[in-house]
């Protein structure tokens, strides 16, 4: 489950326990029962210690971790400390509903080849997760999720390791510490992932799943086109859609049979974000954590800008203090919120986002309040998200741009970016149908020295993720017939990508023009077209737009959870 933790404030070291209002449905958390037992409310006192001896009796039946005295143990075997993690879940209006404990290894040093032998799991990206919806919305389908309780337990271990009690529940018989030996997967453990992501890969190969190439992990069932399931995994998460109700039925079974109850439901609250399905399609949002980072930060009541950035705003090292005169604020909280919210369901502050994480390390105070800005505009569209349309046409189309050279030359020596200045911006938009599944906003790795040159690297990057889309797109929905259009505002950057010639002006930039050649004129992958900056939806990635050019572009990609939508039509003139 994707967490954004901030870090605790002074006062709540002191009390010894972590206040996360960010972590998606987690609202305390505690290092230990004693630690539980000590701060948490009366009436969560009893829900915590039930879910402290439910670990343990789970575990142990599970026959993951088993009591042996320490005599038993073979001479030299390292004895690993363990933690009871306690956690308060709440639902998404932050009300306590349960109490979870997670016994959790401290395998920090685990070595590989005694202790571990493979670490590697698979996670979706953000892409795959919306290109997912978007299939599914678009073929009339609904999402469904289910979440597998113990999941690392229930994997085989890799190795036999042994573990201490967490210290403050240790055991002793006749003065002999009562240890316990690991023989399955504990969280905590190096490879307790790996193990994992093996475990469920060969379920579901073993029921008939096709794994992606593209995506690892993405899986497709294809018993025919009424019976077929596109499964989208997230470590214990599932989410996925089925062309019938028989296909459906049948998956249930089959993990119920597998795994228990693991609360089936239509997919409403997955990996954080807020699902509305509709008749009409679906709708993801991230409303939720947006008023947890809102409440955290003091701004739920305040006044909201109508754009994420203003005109003009640049965020320079130059004008980080010296280390003396630092202002401690929670600039990495803000600023990783942001990414988050960027990188998923916001694409409007992508923008922002990737300027104000370029000082994380050092910001002023003007910067700050730059971040704080950006968080009250995400506070003022909460609502707003990506909406994928049910009968949308499963066709992906493309839009590139850059900003030349606008990265500010930092004067400074010593400072972070003194070797980035003069380097440019690139945005990416890829729209399948009518809204976007994967953008973009971020500096170019080299150095262009033309804007020409600029639109071409930009447009290389966008090539080589449309590939990759692509052959995404032929598990999810099958093979895209036509090239996939590339809209560029760049006529003379057209003119040399097409022609590839080299000439003693790009003759240094050649790799990046000919991925784009061949695509367009070799392979037929890409068509690239021109089209009117004015048009140009990833303006929107490469620099800070007035509040008329930045509506114009973000109203192509976003819109209001569907209990507002008629309204929000009809204001913009779309109805």
């Amino acid at each position: 489950m994707t967490k954004i933790i901030s870090e605790p404030k002074e006062n709540e070291k002191e009390k010894g326990y972590r206040v996360v209002p960010c972590v998606h449905a987690i609202i305390q958390e505690y290092p230990s029962l004693k630690t539980a037992l000590a701060k948490a409310k009366p009436e969560y006192q009893d829900m915590l210690k039930e879910a402290n001896s439910k670990e343990w009796k789970d575990l142990i039946s599970m026959g993951v971790i088993e009591e042996v005295m320490e005599t038993d143990i073979p001479s030299g075997a390292r004895k690993f400390p363990s933690q009871m993690i306690l956690v308060l879940k709440g639902d998404k209006n932050h009300k306590v509903e349960r109490a979870k404990g997670r016994l959790v290894i401290n395998g920090s040093t685990m070595r590989k080849g005694e202790h571990y032998y493979n670490t590697s799991a698979y996670c979706p990206t953000q892409a795959t997760v919306r290109a997912f919806l978007a299939v599914t919305a678009s073929k009339g389908r609904k999402a469904f999720q289910a979440d597998i309780s113990n999941a690392y337990c229930r994997a085989p271990g890799d190795a036999i390791n042994f573990m201490r009690a967490p210290h403050d529940q240790r055991k002793f018989v006749n003065s002999t510490e009562v240890l316990y030996k690991v023989s399955g997967n504990l969280y905590g453990s190096k490879s307790g992932a790996a193990n994992w992501n093996k475990h469920l890969n060969n379920w579901l190969k073993l029921i008939g799943f096709k794994r992606s190439r593209p995506d690892p992990a993405l899986y497709v069932y294809q018993g025919g086109t009424e019976n077929e399931i596109l499964l989208c995994t997230w470590v214990d998460d599932l989410g996925w859609s089925c062309a019938s109700t028989e296909a459906h039925q049948w998956f249930e079974g089959e993990l119920t049979k597998e795994w228990g109850d693991c609360k089936v439901q239509l997919m409403s609250y997955y990996l954080g974000m807020n699902v509305i399905q509709t008749e009409e399609g679906i709708h993801i949002s991230h409303k939720t954590l947006i008023e947890r980072a809102a409440k955290q930060f003091g701004i739920e009541g305040g006044t909201s800008p109508k754009i994420p950035m203003k005109p003009r705003t640049e965020i320079n090292a130059i004008d980080c203090p010296n280390p003396e005169d630092r202002v401690e604020l929670p600039y990495r909280e803000i600023t990783g919120v942001l990414q988050y919210l960027a990188i998923t369901t916001k694409p409007g502050v992508a923008y922002a986002a990737s300027q104000c994480a370029r000082v994380q390390s050092n910001p002023a105070v003007k910067h700050y309040a730059i971040a704080l800005d950006a968080l009250k505009w995400c506070n003022g569209t909460k609502d707003e998200g990506v909406f994928y349309r049910k009968g949308a046409p499963i066709k992906l189309e493309a839009y590139c741009d850059s900003s030349f050279a606008d990265t500010p030359v930092h004067a400074m020596p010593g400072l972070s970016g003194t070797l980035e200045g003069r380097k440019s911006t690139e945005g990416y938009t890829l729209m399948l149908g009518d809204s976007p599944i994967h953008w973009w906003s971020r500096r170019q790795t080299k150095r262009a020295y033309s804007s020409t040159e600029a639109e071409a690297m930009a447009a290389a990057s966008a090539t080589r993720d449309i590939i990759h889309k692509r052959r995404l797109m032929v598990d999810l929905c099958g093979e895209q017939v036509k090239p996939t259009k590339l809209h560029i505002d760049n006529q003379p950057c057209l003119d040399m990508l097409e022609g590839a010639q080299v000439t003693q002006r790009n003759k240094h930039c050649e790799l990046d023009n000919y991925v784009t050649h061949e695509a367009w004129k070799v392979d037929g992958i890409i068509q690239c077209q021109k089209i009117a900056t004015e048009n140009n939806t990833s303006d929107l990635f490469t620099k800070p737009l007035d509040n008329v050019s930045f509506t114009r572009h973000h109203t192509k990609m976003v819109e209001p959870e569907p209990n507002v939508l008629g309204q929000y039509r009809i204001g913009l003139g779309k109805e």
